[in-house]
């Protein structure tokens, strides 16, 4: 019986995600950029917030986004190559299913983790304050919960097969992340709006070891606190719209 992993193969799909070089300034230099200019640059970053600062706040949902669009990122390739005809490639190989499926979703963490590292590290030397317990449980939630998002990618590009999905993907997790109290505080009105956008159980989840439920509001009383099965309930239902999207797509392709 053939291992489930083949490092030759799983060491170049990684390879090929880090040599990306307009994917990586994307997905770990844009989250890092918005960072600064969101969180550090802010006159209210260093104010306290729970057993840390706005700016570590601020640091986890820009961490996040940049997981996310590491994960949109990836999948979305790997299925405009699939559609290409790379999958029929592939079967030419000795490679097993479970062998690509392990290698694409090494490239996928890959993309994920990079990203989060990177305003991770940013923020360890621009002024966040943080618990070393909560920093480290909030990184790894913050990857636990931006893979579900390559089914988006996966679903966007199954319905426009082409290079410019990715970009279409990707750039609306902008408007999503800004929906979902990610970037800068929302009024409390939209932050009730807000817990039925796509992000917002990945951000309250990610953020959760800092703030316990506690949302910034752009307006008094400017803290609010949600209940976590909102956050768990809200990202399990969009993964799984994600997921249903995909596979109805797939099947419309693979009918034509």
């Amino acid at each position: 019986m053939s291992s489930p992993i083949n490092l030759r193969f799983t060491g170049w799909q990684v390879y090929r995600t880090l040599a990306d070089v307009t994917t990586m300034v994307f997905t770990v230099g844009l989250p890092v950029i918005f960072y600064l200019i969101f969180g550090a640059a802010m006159a209210y970053a260093e104010l306290p917030f729970r057993d840390g600062n706005i700016a570590a706040y601020v640091m986890i949902g820009m961490a996040l986004y940049g997981g996310i669009s590491g994960a949109i990122s990836v999948t979305g390739q790997v299925h405009l190559e699939y559609a290409s005809g790379w999958a029929h490639q592939l079967a030419l190989t000795p490679l097993t299913t479970a062998q690509a499926l392990f290698a694409q979703l090494s490239a996928v963490i890959t993309a994920t983790i990079l990203p989060v590292l990177a305003v991770n590290v940013t923020g360890l030397v621009t002024g966040v304050e943080m618990p070393a317990d909560e920093w480290v449980i909030s990184a790894l939630i913050t990857v636990a919960v931006s893979v579900p998002f390559g089914f988006y990618g996966l679903a966007i590009t199954a319905a426009w097969a082409s290079p410019n999905a990715i970009s279409i993907a990707t750039t609306s997790t902008v408007i999503l992340a800004f929906a979902a109290n990610m970037f800068m505080p929302l009024t409390e009105s939209l932050l009730n709006f807000a817990r039925f956008t796509p992000l917002y159980g990945a951000a309250a989840l990610a953020r959760w070891p800092l703030s316990d439920g506690w949302q910034l509001l752009a307006e008094e009383p400017n803290f609010l606190q949600h209940e976590m099965w909102y956050a768990l309930v809200n990202i399990g239902v969009w993964t799984a719209i994600f997921v249903a999207a995909w596979l109805l797509l797939r099947r419309r392709m693979t009918r034509r």
